[in-house]
């Protein structure tokens, strides 16, 4: 009876559901959380963005004048992050295409591998890490890639509307296809 997670608010509503009996429960990425504040993830897409439209220009697009998206290269200084926007979900819930909208550029990420790479949670302004939560109770530290794009986005916002947190809540680790070893124990059980 899992709804349509495809639908943003459904999606949510199912992740923030950290007792589900599901099979997958007994691994630490059942859910995961980390934040961060808006300037460490502004260095973060700084540093990442244009790495990986290196590797893949074709799935990394800007968006024109005329709102169309053409693969162009990244601005040296990408300016101060405005959001971070899920356009379309996987039918199983992954996002496929995700737009971050900062005051220099709004760019289109394409597929799950891209906007886990693009995220990355790295602390690349000091030398204190920024730590991912996981579901039990482990942490780590300076994950080089997001767990899963089985995630959503959330933002703290000031009185002004300016975003100064920036959380991600997810679940899962990896692609999102083939066979989770921690479900196939989970359903041994």
């Amino acid at each position: 009876k899992i709804p349509d997670l495809f639908k943003e608010d459904n999606f949510r509503a199912f992740l923030d559901q950290n007792d589900l009996p599901g099979y997958d429960q007994f691994s630490p990425f059942f859910r995961w959380k980390v934040t961060m504040t808006r300037l460490q993830m502004e260095a973060i897409i700084s540093r990442t963005l244009p790495e990986v439209y290196q590797q893949q220009p074709q799935f990394i697009l800007t968006k024109t004048a005329d709102g169309s998206y053409q693969s162009r290269d990244i601005p040296d200084d990408i300016g101060t992050l405005l959001n971070i926007e899920v356009l379309r979900r996987g039918g199983g819930g992954n996002i496929m295409d995700l737009e971050i909208s900062t005051t220099h550029g709004v760019f289109k990420i394409i597929k799950e591998y891209n906007i886990r790479k693009t995220l990355a949670p790295i602390n690349y302004l000091s030398d204190q890490p920024i730590v991912l939560f996981c579901h039990d109770g482990s942490t780590r530290e300076n994950f080089p890639l997001l767990p899963s794009a089985f995630a959503y986005i959330g933002f703290e916002r000031n009185n002004e509307g300016n975003a100064e947190e920036i959380s991600i809540h997810g679940g899962g680790y990896g692609h999102g296809v083939g066979m989770s070893q921690y479900g196939a124990y989970g359903l041994t059980l």
